[in-house]
């Protein structure tokens, strides 16, 4: 069972397709309605149009567009079941669900790793392929993902709202005196450095919502993708080009 870097960049852009939901839908922070929840279940799809035609698209499209399949057939866009899933795909899956269960969202705590472990165990073979699931389990029991869990990069966990929790991501160029948001509440708060540690200084001031999108954390966007262009030989880009092309071509 190999997977490499392209599993990161995958993973990086899984959830490109929610670009097109709707922030209302997004940042809810009650129950779905049966509408609402049809147009989440198109963000694979939509991923998949935003990415049409690059030359990167081959090694991402499993991750982006089949994220949300279930071994028991469950799932969706597609419905695929077992080995129907590419093993990109059923990765992808089993650390979404993962880090979904143990973050912040606006409807709920994060749950703790112990009961996000169990409910992975519980879900083996079912929602999650079992031998991939098992792996994963381990790990996680030996707390390799400690360092990673309410984390927005290497070494920086993510910063606590007063209202809303673990909310606040601060990125590696971030700098002491900077001001970071909520981006629930869309509070402000001060990036102060002591002793080589963040903390946050609340400002007591409310960021209007259409200044509430931070801009892109561009130095680990080129990280990201350096390091997945780095591990994949050159020939294998461009036949993976050369047959996108003639796909389209046919």
């Amino acid at each position: 069972m190999k997977i490499g870097r392209p599993s990161r960049l995958g993973g990086f852009l899984h959830d490109l397709g929610k670009v097109s939901v709707p922030d209302a839908i997004l940042c809810k922070s009650g129950a779905l309605t049966d509408d609402e929840f049809d147009i989440i279940k198109n963000h694979p799809t939509e991923g998949l149009y935003v990415l049409e035609g690059h030359p990167l698209t081959p090694i991402v499209k499993n991750a982006v567009g089949l994220h949300h399949e279930r071994i028991d057939g469950r799932g969706y866009p597609n419905q695929l079941r077992g080995d129907d899933l590419p093993i990109d795909a059923k990765l992808i899956a089993l650390c979404d669900a993962f880090d979904a269960m143990t973050s912040q969202r606006p409807y709920r705590q994060p749950m703790t790793k112990e009961t996000a472990i169990e409910l992975v165990e519980k879900n083996l073979d079912t929602q999650f392929d079992a031998a991939l699931g098992a792996r994963f389990v381990a790990l996680a029991k030996a707390g390799s993902f400690d360092t990673i869990i309410a984390h927005t990069d290497e070494g920086i966990p993510l910063h606590h709202c007063p209202t809303c929790g673990p909310t606040i991501t601060q990125y590696s160029t971030d700098k002491p005196g900077q001001h970071l948001h909520c981006p629930i509440c869309l509070q402000q708060a001060e990036l102060i450095q002591k002793d080589n540690q963040y903390t946050l200084k609340p400002t007591g001031k409310k960021l209007p919502p259409a200044q509430q999108r931070r801009r892109p954390d561009m130095a680990l966007i080129r990280k990201v993708i350096h390091d997945t262009i780095r591990s994949i030989p050159v020939q294998s880009l461009l036949d993976r080009a050369n047959q996108s092309n003639e796909i389209k071509g046919a």
